[in-house]
């Protein structure tokens, strides 16, 4: 489970950012919640030189290769007591699985800029595997098809087909997040914030004051951490509310996910 507050050796973060792929809907929010996010980080601890950022206005262009290098980078060296933090806003696509993991028949995928995607498989093996006991990532994700996009073993869902807004008050009630039919496992504890479901798309809202374009969870998630809920439970319920409050007015009925390496207690404050 994760280090006490304020008991962290090192803190390092990737955010990336994809708003442009040819052959794809153009997305307005991703750079501008890329910023919010890292002001959100150096608000908690995070220096500049903590955080790499790739998006179309950043030295390093999101596409595969570069993806992937940063993402390894990420976790290179992670030893217990570090906090690690990732950050993705971009289009989320289901791809045919192909080595038989999927209860659904699909993997989950990032396109980066290139158009070449990155699968929740591959993720997993580079950067969820190989942390050690005591490191902690937290990880938000907010692109569709994005549920199980890290294909972490214990999530807010029943099973990937079965989730739906009745079921919330019980996963709350029960306080622990139950496993996945097919587990992978790590040492490390990843807890991941997705914004809907496998089989749904993530939503652009327009929130705030001036009306800007956001992406739903990016402003939930940010919003509960200014609030500062305590607990996962907190911030779970505050993010389901937020979606049925003020979301379901403009067409989104996504269900925001959450998901962990370990099993989780979510009422287990929230490290920092």
């Amino acid at each position: 489970m994760p280090v006490p507050f304020g008991r962290y050796y090192r803190s390092k973060a990737l955010l990336i950012a994809i708003p442009k792929v040819d052959g794809y809907e153009t997305l307005e929010a991703p750079c501008s919640d890329l910023i919010r996010m890292r002001q959100h980080l150096q608000g908690r601890g995070y220096t500049r030189d903590d955080i790499v950022e790739c998006s179309p206005y950043a030295p390093q262009e999101p596409n595969r290769d570069t993806l992937l290098r940063e993402m390894r980078r990420l976790v290179l060296g992670a030893r217990p007591g570090d906090r690690l933090f990732l950050y993705v806003a971009a289009h989320g696509v289901q791809v045919k699985d192909v080595d038989g993991d999927e209860e659904d028949f699909f993997d989950e995928a990032i396109v980066c800029s290139d158009g070449y995607c990155i699968v929740d498989d591959e993720m997993f093996e580079i950067m969820v595997r190989p942390l050690p006991a005591g490191c902690y990532m937290e990880v938000v994700f907010d692109a569709c098809s994005s549920g199980t996009g890290l294909d972490l073993p214990y999530h807010s869902e029943i099973t990937k087909n079965d989730y739906s807004a009745t079921n919330l008050p019980r996963i709350l009630r029960r306080g622990k997040l139950g496993p996945a039919k097919i587990r992978k496992e790590s040492k490390g504890t990843v807890v991941m914030w997705s914004a809907c479901r496998d089989d749904e798309e993530a939503h652009e809202v327009k929130a705030g004051i001036n009306g800007a374009w956001t992406g739903a969870l990016t402003d939930t998630y940010l919003k509960a951490r200014e609030r500062n809920c305590r607990t996962y439970r907190d911030t779970l319920s505050f993010i389901e509310s937020a979606y049925n409050r003020n979301f379901a007015v403009q067409g989104v009925f996504d269900r925001a996910q959450l998901s962990c390496s370990q099993p989780l207690d979510i009422d287990t404050e929230h490290p920092w």
